[in-house]
């Protein structure tokens, strides 16, 4: 076997890449293998409350996941959603002026480029801290045995095996086509941590061969089994960190903005990372995982950078179609995703040097402890009183339950720095409570003077731009709900669980292997009849890739570098493309959405604004080409029951595809080769997956039942079209 292997050359050239970075920062190196013999593993004992939360998180978890099997619970994962925004945004404390996004009051590129710039300065200088106290004598930090090493793999693994989910729905058919550049900018960060259809690329996978590797015998992530497993996973954060990356990109036509600014804090650098690079090689386990989201994570030409492309590119577009008023909106609604991911990610802690709190933290700290010990005084003084703040009345917050547990205690702080006119961020002056504070008002006298400095001090460090920002978006969340099954338009909205397709049992494939027919003849079909036909088999295969976890086998892969092909990406390179996709320059790589829309252009036809355009309605005068495009829609909504009739339609679609690319002029030149080009790969792709779905009986039948509706589909509408 030869000594560097292709995994372990990768791993070295990660850890250049970690020295070389740090030598850059002056850190210095000491590589000590000192261990302590005391495990620093925390042993969760949770309360009835906590057993309650983390229920709650785990059931979202596997329903998520599972979504084709509970539609019902849409309505809550966006309730959810809502929720876990309204909570991250309205309780954003700046650690000192210029550490919050929301200090860029205004969008501007070269503003958050410097603000992401120093975050990693920031995370580069706490490494440099780590190095240094390992470097005199202190032993690791995040564990100190190897079977800590392994409870802290386990325990992330709710985490681990959602990796790629905050991006897995965006950049559906029903994103509006003006909005598909940026969508496509994200999605490729998506593919990438999917393997760009490289089994062995697949994060998951990687991390699921980390633990097998450890000797973990954690069940699959997206079973039942997985939820009700007790293998150490009983951190309440890491499930509430799961299930946000879960729900964030559910609902990508009415969330995308927060999508985005998810992204961008997602991938940047995180101290647990380095830290994690360093410390699990110490005890025979592998950090390839960790070192592989350092190198792709980069700040250059990685997903760090792919994800200020991506908001640029969305900011423009805003700003040049729906003008200054809009932006603003959106930005404020970027930073409110930023901040959730900062929030649920507790590893994201920064500080400016070892021990220093922030002039806010210390402030809350203070104003916590004395609220507590006034709680414990004032007793039951309050229970007549009408004051709410937030969602609870006074006596509801200042009851023992609410103020002995520092995590509920610290929501009231949370609320009342939102609670106008009693709390006006940053200016204690005109704040209410100051008033009833002080000489004249209701609480004279229950405060020292000193407990008032403190409070006013609190107030005063509080970001102003929080609350302001904070009212619009709340109007903006709470505006409308998910609509139910009986107005969801699969055309329009994503996910879509409309009343569900007669079954398919009838038809039935009299073939036993795949043969691909003769092409499709041609015929004087309108190219109005070709845009019915086009724009909606893309539906197909888009669901299949949603949840990470499903994507880690080599099915799932070779689907990934279908959508590729489909979407205009370059073929699949041996390493990675990063900034090499958005910066190719002047190669021409259209998506399939793309070259339906030049045809709609060529013929003078209206050119569709999203793919509602393209269809008619679903019932009364729509085509026989427009009643199937729903049915497939109907049945791209269950990818896991429907994987064999999906890729068996989708085969279908790519003769339909290649019978453009014939004679007849409905493309140019250029297209035309582009598309070719599409097909080309398409057809290398669907032989792989043959390859596996030979290997399933029932999936494979259901390829052939697939591929022969889809064919008589397409003839049927090319026949109807004459």
């Amino acid at each position: 076997m030869p000594l560097f292997t292709p995994a372990v050359f990768s791993a070295l050239a990660a850890a250049l890449l970690i020295h070389f970075i740090c030598i850059k920062k002056g850190i210095i190196f000491n590589f000590s293998t000192e261990r302590t013999t005391t495990s620093r593993t925390k042993k969760y004992i949770l309360d009835a409350s906590e057993e309650q939360q983390i229920r709650h998180y785990r059931e979202l978890y596997f329903k998520l996941q599972n979504l084709e099997d509970y539609p019902e619970i849409l309505s809550l994962a966006r309730e959810e959603l809502v929720k876990l925004l309204c909570e991250s945004f309205s309780s954003e404390k700046p650690l000192e002026t210029g550490t919050s996004i929301l200090d860029i009051e205004t969008y501007n590129r070269q503003e958050l480029e410097t603000f992401v710039s120093a975050r990693n300065e920031d995370i580069l200088r706490q490494y440099q801290y780590y190095v240094e106290r390992r470097a005199s004598g202190h032993g690791p930090e995040l564990f100190s045995t190897r079977y800590g090493a392994e409870q802290w793999l386990n325990r992330n693994a709710p985490l681990k095996f959602v990796d790629g989910a905050w991006l897995g729905h965006i950049h559906r058919i029903t994103t509006p086509f003006a909005l598909r550049g940026v969508t496509k900018m994200a999605w490729q960060v998506l593919s990438e941590e999917l393997g760009d259809g490289d089994l062995e690329k697949n994060h998951v996978h990687i991390y699921r061969n980390l633990l097998r590797d450890i000797g973990s015998n954690i069940p699959d992530g997206d079973s039942i089994d997985f939820i009700d497993s007790h293998t150490g996973m009983d951190d309440i954060s890491t499930w509430k960190a799961a299930v946000t990356q879960l729900l964030v990109s559910l609902f990508p036509n009415e969330f995308l903005p927060e999508i985005l600014g998810f992204n961008l804090h997602f991938e940047q650098l995180t101290l647990e990372t380095l830290k994690a690079t360093r410390e699990l090689p110490l005890f025979g386990i592998s950090a390839y995982y960790f070192l592989l989201h350092i190198s792709i994570d980069n700040a250059d030409s990685g997903h760090t950078a792919m994800a200020l492309g991506a908001i640029s590119s969305y900011m423009s577009l805003v700003k040049g179609t729906e003008g200054e008023p809009a932006s603003l909106e959106i930005w404020k609604r970027i930073q409110a995703g930023y901040i959730l991911s900062r929030s649920v990610n507790s590893s994201d802690q920064l500080r400016t040097e070892p021990g220093r709190n922030s002039p806010s933290t210390e402030h809350a700290a203070k104003v916590l402890s004395i609220f507590q010990l006034k709680a414990r005084a004032s007793k039951e003084i309050h229970c007549t009183s009408k004051v709410r703040i937030g969602q609870q009345t006074l006596q509801e917050w200042l009851s023992p339950d609410s103020m002995d547990a520092e995590p509920l205690a610290m929501n009231i702080l949370d609320s009342l720095a939102n609670a106008t006119p009693w709390v006006r961020r940053n200016n204690s002056n005109g704040s209410l409570l100051i008033r009833e504070l002080s000489w004249g008002g209701k609480m004279f006298g229950a405060f020292t003077d000193t407990e008032v400095k403190h409070v006013r001090n609190w107030i005063d460090s509080l970001n102003p731009a929080a609350s302001t920002s904070w009212q619009s978006l709340h109007r903006h969340w709470h505006r409308q709900s998910f609509p139910s099954p009986a107005d969801q338009d699969p055309a329009l909205h994503h996910p879509a669980f409309p009343p569900p397709e007669p079954s398919l049992e009838a038809f039935e494939s009299t073939v036993h292997a795949f043969v691909p027919r003769p092409p499709l003849q041609k015929s004087n079909i309108h190219p109005s009849d070709i845009i019915s036909l086009w724009f909606s088999p893309a539906c197909l295969l888009e669901n299949t890739i949603s949840t990470p976890f499903k994507t880690s086998t080599l099915l799932s892969s070779h689907i990934v570098c279908l959508l590729r092909a489909e979407y205009g990406f370059m073929p699949e390179p041996s390493g990675v493309a990063g900034m090499d996709e958005q910066l190719r320059g002047t190669s021409y790589y259209p998506s399939l959405v793309d070259l339906g829309i030049e045809i709609a252009r060529r013929y003078h036809l209206p050119e569709p604004k999203c793919l509602k355009d393209t269809l008619g309605g679903e019932h009364g005068t729509s085509t026989h080409a427009q009643k199937f495009a729903y049915s497939m829609l109907r049945w791209a909504m269950q990818p896991v029951r429907n994987a064999g009739l999906l890729l068996g339609l989708s085969r279908a679609s790519l003769d339909f595809e290649t019978w453009v690319t014939g004679p007849g002029e409905l493309l140019d030149t250029r297209a035309t080769n582009a598309l070719r080009r599409i097909t080309d790969r398409k057809v290398a792709c669907f032989e792989l997956c043959l390859q596996e779905l030979i290997h399933d009986e029932c999936q494979y039948r259901e390829f052939l039942k697939g591929y022969g509706l889809g064919r008589a589909e397409l003839e049927e509408a090319l026949k109807e079209s004459c």
